[in-house]
């Protein structure tokens, strides 16, 4: 995994739970694929390199995932990554 650099943001991280429910960075509430669009256009605005990564759920269907990303596409980001955990053996 590659570190951030030090005067780099962090990056927007966009999870979409197993019920397909997006979520924008630490937010307990979900919010609507328009509006999730909106802020993530808003904050690529003031910097247009800023990664943005996508959290799935290991019970989401893959396809959610895909919508988002593609939706994060659509809003604007140059690059959007796959946040993965480990298994646990």
């Amino acid at each position: 995994a590659e570190t951030l650099p030090q005067d780099q943001k962090p990056p927007l991280v966009v999870s979409v739970n197993a019920e397909g429910k997006l979520y924008l960075d630490q937010s307990k509430d979900p919010i609507e694929a328009s509006d999730l669009a909106v802020k993530v256009q808003a904050a690529l605005r003031l910097d247009k390199d800023r990664a943005v990564a996508v959290r799935g759920d290991k019970n989401v269907d893959y396809g959610k995932v895909l919508e988002a990303m593609v939706l994060l596409k659509n809003a604007g980001a140059v690059k959007v990554g796959l946040i993965t955990q480990h298994l646990e053996e």
